[in-house]
Formats: C-alpha cells, sequence, structure tokens
C-alpha cells in the first residue's frame, strides 16, 4: 500500500509543480513586459545584468502568488489526479483489486494538508521575512522613489502625521507637517519641516520622528519638551542634548512600515503580529483586521471542505474527461471563493460580527462536503 501512496502523491506534486510553474511564469511574463523599463534603469544604475535584478524580483513576489492561489491549485491537482488514473484505467485496476475509494484518496488528502502546511508558513515566517521587498513595486523597488504620504492619525498623542512624500529606503518623510492637538498648544497647532527621518524605539523613549530645519514654531529651542504618561511626545533642544536648535522628536507607536504602505503592511504580516497590533494604542485596529485574524485560523480547514466539495465530482462511476474535471474544478473554486469573499467583507463593514463573518463559510461549506462524500464509502 506504501507503493500505491507514494504512486499517487507522484502524480499529485507532478501536476501540482507544473500548475504553479505555468501559473508563475504566465505572472512574470504579463508583470516583467509592463515593466522592463524600470528594470532596464535599474541594471544600468547598479551596473547589474538585467536578469539577475528581474530574479531577485519575481523570486519574492512569486511567494504572494502561491499565497493566492496554492488552494485553487490544491484542488485542481486532487481533481487532475484523479481523473488522469481514470483517464490510464489505472483507478479501475485499483478498485478491482479491492481497495476503496476512500483509501485510494487517502495520500492526495495528505497531499492537500502538507500543501495547506506550505501556505500557513509561507503567511506566517516567509512573507514576513520578506515583506520590505514585498510591500514594493517595481517603479520603487530600491526603496529610493518618493511616494505620496496618506495622512494617518495617531489616537495615542492625538497627532495627525503628514507630509509630501515618503522615501521609504531612507525611512524619511520629506515637508512634514504634524498637526498638534490642543494639549501640545504651546508649539502651534502644526509642526512643519523640512524632513523628518524615522529612528526606532530605545529604553528611555518611543519610537518616533526626528524633525531637522523645524519652521514652525519659529522659536523651538525656546519650548520645553512635552511628556504624555512620562514618557517622551515633543523633545526639543531646550533639555534635549542630542537634538539641535532647529530640531525636534514626535514620539509614535506607528512603525514607519504601517505609514508607508497603510492596509497593505496587514497582508505581509504574521498572525501574531496583527494580534499585538490590537493592542497598539497608535493605531485603533478596525473590524478589517479582525476579520483577517480569524480568517488566518479558519482557512486551513477551509483548505480540506474545499478539496472534499471537488473531489466528488470526478470519483464518479462514469469515467470523467480531464478538461471537464478542470472546468468543475475552477467552478467550484470560483463559488467557493465567492461566498468567502463576501462574508469578509460583511465583517468588514460591521453588518456581521468578525467571528461570524469568518466562521459563516466553514458552516456552510463542511455540512455540504460531509454530505457529498459519499463517493469515498463506495
Amino acid at each position: 500500500m506504501l507503493i500505491l501512496d507514494l504512486y499517487v502523491l507522484r502524480q499529485f506534486l507532478k501536476i501540482l509543480g507544473v500548475a504553479f510553474f505555468a501559473l508563475v511564469s504566465l505572472y512574470v511574463i504579463i508583470d516583467a513586459f509592463n515593466n522592463l523599463e524600470e528594470f532596464q534603469l535599474y541594471a544600468e544604475r547598479n551596473a547589474q545584468n538585467i536578469l539577475v535584478i528581474v530574479f531577485d524580483y519575481y523570486r519574492v513576489h512569486a511567494l504572494t502568488v502561491f499565497d493566492r492561489t496554492y488552494g485553487m491549485l490544491a484542488l485542481l491537482a486532487s481533481m487532475a489526479t484523479i481523473a488522469w488514473f481514470h483517464r490510464t484505467r489505472e483507478l479501475t485496476a485499483i478498485l478491482s483489486g479491492g481497495i476503496s475509494k476512500g483509501r485510494f484518496v487517502r495520500p492526495i488528502v495528505v497531499a492537500t494538508v502538507m500543501v495547506s502546511g506550505l501556505g500557513i508558513a509561507n503567511r506566517e515566517w516567509w512573507m514576513p521575512h520578506y515583506r520590505d521587498r514585498l510591500t514594493r513595486n517595481a517603479q520603487d523597488w530600491l526603496g529610493d522613489t518618493p511616494r505620496p504620504f496618506v495622512p494617518r492619525f495617531d489616537h495615542h498623542t492625538n497627532i495627525l502625521l503628514g507630509g509630501r512624500n515618503l522615501i521609504r529606503g531612507r525611512q524619511r518623510v520629506e515637508h512634514p507637517t504634524f498637526r498638534l492637538p490642543a494639549n501640545l498648544a504651546r508649539f502651534g497647532n502644526k509642526l512643519i519641516a523640512a524632513y523628518a527621518t524615522y529612528m526606532p524605539a530605545q529604553d528611555d523613549r518611543m519610537a518616533g520622528f526626528r524633525l531637522v530645519d523645524v519652521e514652525r514654531p519659529e522659536k523651538l529651542a525656546e519650548i520645553p519638551s512635552e511628556y504624555l504618561e512620562q514618557q517622551p511626545l515633543v523633545l526639543t533642544a531646550f533639555d534635549t542634548d542630542w537634538l539641535g536648535p532647529r530640531e525636534c522628536f514626535v514620539a509614535t507607536h506607528l512603525t514607519f512600515e504601517q505609514l508607508a504602505t497603510g492596509d497593505q503592511w496587514q497582508r505581509f504580516t504574521s498572525t501574531r503580529e496583527l494580534i499585538d497590533q490590537l493592542r497598539n494604542p497608535s493605531d485603533r485596529a478596525g473590524a478589517d483586521t479582525r476579520v483577517r485574524i480569524h480568517a488566518r485560523i479558519v482557512q486551513p480547514f477551509l483548505d480540506i471542505a474545499l478539496v472534499f466539495l471537488g473531489l466528488p465530482l470526478v470519483l464518479r462511476r462514469e469515467q470523467p474527461r480531464f478538461f471537464v474535471a478542470i472546468g468543475w474544478g475552477l467552478l467550484v473554486v470560483c463559488g467557493f471563493a465567492a461566498a468567502v469573499i463576501t462574508c469578509h467583507a460583511l465583517g468588514e463593514n460591521y453588518l456581521l460580527s468578525p467571528v461570524l463573518a469568518t466562521w459563516c463559510p466553514l458552516f456552510l461549506f463542511l455540512p455540504l462536503a460531509v454530505l457529498i462524500s459519499r463517493p469515498f464509502q463506495e
């Protein structure tokens, strides 16, 4: 039986590998054609071969392709494997030998669990490790292109962080304009400077921005520093020796990545970091963050349910056509994805609770998958 399991598993992995390679190749061809000019420019600036830059870019972004498609690929590979055994008449011989359909599909289900495990590893470790690169596009691959800065409100300090542009590679904000609350009235209603550099947290202070060449207020060096809950909030040269006369420091719990990437930051963040984000006093996480956390917990179970929804379509008595089986698989994936996306959208827009919105697809599809999996028992 081990020989049969390995044989079925090898066929599954072969189809999965070919499908993923074809999908990534199609993505690279289409995307690289649109960004060829940027890659050529980077190659000239860094005196590198353009193929090296293209490979470096797409080997990282292939992780996002896998994250979006591994569930669909696992189902299609499962259905294509069974359809192939039907086509070669090997399934008939296996069933004639007294092996049940349930026993035959066992290695396929195990392989699907393995693919789901790779999806979890990709989402929790690999993509967070390459998060800085994954949030860059081809136009800003080196991180030195100014990008528009979308203002972000700090709910802990009540400061609205804004500016003209962001330069991610330098963690710098050009022409920052920070609007201040009423309790910081002695600084005026806003701080304006030539640029600001992000500084990570240290033992004696929070993380924040060091504003250089401050234009407003004019007599900044004569204003004492301000503290919030015994933590530095706005530091000035009046009582801070590492700041110049026209410099100040503004503390915030918001990271530079959050300011630079917005909601895209959550997609490439591990579940543990998302849970920590719920406790961040500077960023009031909305329903979308809670939906994303619960969705990651439910996702492995949905992957298994999706496979059990698709396999009975090809485990019929009559022989299914290979491409017809693939077509049925695509229909199942589209219907399944539409239901999941709809439920998540209801949760993100506060029409359902985040818990109900993420678990509802599982409650809907799991009993259906069990019901239509009777061919496994034949």
